[in-house]
This record gives C-alpha cells, sequence and structure tokens, in this order.
C-alpha cells in the first residue's frame, strides 16, 4: 500500500463528527458562492464573500447525494451525484467540465456495479498531473464491493502518489455501521457528517503538504 493512502488511512480512523448548529445539521447551509475566487498555490480558494472554499469536485452515486448539503458545507465547490450512476458515467462527468474542473478532483464510484481499472485510469489521466485526484474505497455489501476496492487501489497505485490519493471510506463506514442505514450502505445523517468530513480532511492534509506520497 502506498504512503499516501496508508497515512489516509489514520486520517479515516481519526474523524470525529463535530457538533453543529441547527441550521447545518438541517441541511439548510448555503450552496457555495459561485462568484470568482483566487487560487492559492495549495489549490484552496477563498470566495469573495469569505466563506472558504476548498477548490473541489465530488463525483459520486446516491452515497455521496445522501452527504451533498455537508459536502458544500465545508467547502466542496461542486458536488455531482446522482442516484445509480454507475462507474462507466464518471469519463462523461469530467469531460463535461474541461478545463474549468477544480483543482481538487474527488471520485466516489462503485456502488452500483463493477468498476473497470481502464475508466478508472481514464479519469485519472482526465484530470491531469496539474491536479489532485482522491479516489473513494465503497462500501456496500454486494458481491463487487472486495474487487472494486481492490480496482480503485490498484488505480491509484498506476500513478504517482503525490498526484492520486485513496480516501478510505469502507473502512470508516464498517467502523461505524450506526452511520449507515437498514442497506449497510446509504447515510444517516451522522453518516453525512462524516462522510464529509473525511473526505474535506483529505484534501486539506494533501494540500497543506502533511500528506507526502511516495510512488
Amino acid at each position: 500500500m502506498r504512503t499516501t493512502a496508508a497515512i489516509l488511512l489514520a486520517l479515516a480512523a481519526a474523524v470525529t463528527v463535530p457538533v453543529q448548529t441547527a441550521s447545518a445539521a438541517g441541511g439548510h447551509s448555503p450552496t457555495p458562492s459561485s462568484t470568482p475566487s483566487s487560487t492559492t498555490s495549495a489549490g484552496v480558494s477563498s470566495t469573495r464573500h469569505g466563506h472558504r472554499d476548498l477548490n473541489a469536485i465530488t463525483i459520486g452515486d446516491s452515497v455521496q447525494l445522501g452527504a451533498r448539503w455537508q459536502l458544500l458545507h465545508r467547502g466542496i465547490t461542486i458536488v455531482d451525484a446522482m442516484k445509480n450512476r454507475q462507474a462507466s458515467a464518471g469519463p462523461a462527468l469530467l469531460a463535461k467540465h474541461g478545463s474549468s474542473l477544480p483543482h481538487n478532483v474527488v471520485i466516489d464510484l462503485g456502488t452500483n456495479g463493477p468498476y473497470d481499472l481502464s475508466i478508472c485510469q481514464h479519469m485519472v489521466r482526465q484530470a491531469g498531473p496539474s491536479r489532485q485526484v482522491f479516489l473513494m474505497t465503497v462500501a456496500v455489501p454486494r458481491r463487487w464491493e472486495k474487487p472494486n476496492n481492490a480496482i480503485i487501489r490498484q488505480c491509484a497505485d498506476s500513478f504517482h502518489a503525490a498526484w492520486v490519493h485513496v480516501i478510505d471510506w469502507h473502512r470508516l463506514a464498517d467502523e461505524h455501521q450506526d452511520w449507515l442505514y437498514a442497506d449497510h450502505t446509504h447515510l444517516k445523517p451522522a453518516g453525512a457528517k462524516g462522510y464529509a468530513t473525511l473526505i474535506t480532511q483529505a484534501i486539506t492534509a494533501v494540500n497543506s503538504g502533511s500528506v507526502k506520497g511516495t510512488s
């Protein structure tokens, strides 16, 4: 396992869900401003209104959709999540954003069926080495869970560790089954907070230089 992935595993184990105000917990947090922002060398922006913007896009399925407001509240710029999305839809989604793709690209696909290695590698190449790419492991009690997570790790290992990182959602979800509904996949409110916190911690750690990968 690459160094970056191992350190992100430690981050996953350390995640705590902060106490929030009633407005944040209720999922009514405003969507981050679409006004132009200035990007720092760490790939994190701050908007004109002073709200922290992680200069990041997350791409996912219904699991991520359940955490949409939590992600936006924590500074994710774009949350592109949809029910029943297959991993094969990923390349077209990245192509849609083109050169406007944010600096940090988080891909959480593979919940709804098999994940092909070539598709994963194609998405990483689409994002390009000028960006940070984060691949999330999946937590779904289906026959494709284990092979998909193996593919995700293999995909990450096929690129330089300073470019592509693994966020181990599978491990964190396994440690917090009370965050999930009876299907052991979709997020309760506490799970949405934990999921969003894990992602934003990983982005912040990588861009601050506190996580350094080696190939």
